[in-house]
């Protein structure tokens, strides 16, 4: 069974890794591990890579930690996440970094639905133009300008509905963002 190891190595390490692996004819996988195996053969029969008075020569890149959750604090975190459009690892750092992560919801909901409702209408409005088109040969009656002018008309007040709509929900959600803060 062979298992999977993820390396995140700087460019300069990379890029000698690359250059031997080349030189010996590998893949960069197969050098890695032939590199990890002879490290491993030849260090004490306790398996411990650290000998007192070895040196350790890998360049720092920090000192990554592995922190295990229980499956309920996962789908908690998962599901926190998720609601703001983050990824785990980028929630947690969020969470990490900022002293206060507080979140305001200011979804674009609205915004969608807009975009929906005015694409609808102006789908119809494409529709009926290109029926006068192609069934009426270019010949318009009054009853079609009616119809367009009625759409157009439609298209007009949602605008102006959904744009109102759009203005209260983002003044709201700016209001609450102020009064968090200033709770602090």
């Amino acid at each position: 069974m062979s298992h999977r190891i993820n390396l995140r190595l700087p460019d300069d390490l990379f890029a000698r890794v690359e250059r031997a692996s080349s030189e010996n004819g590998l893949s960069i996988n197969q050098y890695i591990t032939s590199i990890l195996t002879t490290s491993l053969s030849s260090c004490s029969p306790s398996g411990s890579g650290n000998e007192a008075g070895s040196e350790n020569t890998t360049p720092s890149i920090g000192n990554p930690s592995t922190y295990r959750f229980s499956p309920e604090d996962v789908s908690i975190l998962r599901r926190k996440a998720r609601s703001l459009g983050l990824t785990d690892t980028a929630y947690l750092r969020k969470l990490i970094r900022t002293k206060h992560f507080k979140h305001i919801d200011c979804s674009l909901d609205d915004l969608r639905e807009y975009m929906s409702q005015s694409q609808k209408l102006i789908d119809s409005v494409t529709r009926f133009v290109s029926l006068i088109e192609s069934n009426g040969k270019g010949a318009v009656f009054e009853q079609d300008v009616r119809r367009i002018l009625s759409l157009l008309s439609e298209i007009k007040d949602l605008h102006k509905e959904q744009l109102q709509t759009i203005y209260n929900n983002r003044r709201a959600a700016c209001k609450t963002m102020i009064k968090k803060l200033e709770s602090e």
